[in-house]
């Protein structure tokens, strides 16, 4: 009997005691020290392939002279990585990137792609065909890899390269540069 509860307990200290995991890659440019929820984690590029799911605060400070930090929350997915990608400008609206994010759906046999930009209201291009303007939501898609872009009058187009899996919706959040 006393066997019997160690099981048990080891096994529910392993499986509910355990907090999920999320992966989490950061790249910048220029190099960025790269702090989540305000602890020190390392320098750009990183890689953290066990990072505690759920939401954190991620602040990036770049190298260089007058650069301005950029801080964000970010949900972390359990079993999925988070892509991050920053280019610092000398301003705010000089800085441009994209954050990726999955997260799973009941339809295992399909995707989801959701675009959000800074600025609203800028147009999408899949495989260069126009799909309309930011927000767009776009479901029942093939698991395939894409090529999106995102423009819009006064900023610089943004191309990101992404692979829609079945089961999941990416949410890709795309900030453009002012030109």
């Amino acid at each position: 009997v006393v066997i019997l509860f160690l099981g048990i307990g080891f096994g529910l200290r392993k499986t509910v005691l355990k907090p999920a995991m999320a992966g989490l890659q950061i790249k910048s440019t220029p190099q960025s020290t790269v702090f989540l929820n305000g602890k020190d984690v390392g320098q750009t590029p990183f890689e953290g392939k066990e990072v505690n799911a759920g939401e954190v605060t991620l602040k990036l400070v770049p190298q260089g002279d007058n650069l301005s930090s950029w801080e964000t929350k970010v949900k972390l997915v359990s079993g999925t990585q988070t892509i991050v990608n920053r280019e610092f400008g000398q301003t705010e609206s000089a800085s441009a990137g994209e954050v990726m994010t999955l997260e799973k759906i009941s339809d295992k046999k399909t995707a989801s792609l959701a675009i959000i930009s800074s600025p609203d209201s800028a147009l999408v291009q899949i495989n260069e065909e126009s799909k309309g303007f930011t927000p767009i939501s776009l479901d029942k898609l093939e698991e395939a890899d894409r090529e999106i872009t995102v423009s819009s009058s006064g900023f610089t187009k943004r191309m990101v390269r992404v692979k829609l899996l079945s089961g999941y919706k990416l949410i890709l959040n795309v900030k453009l540069a002012e030109e």
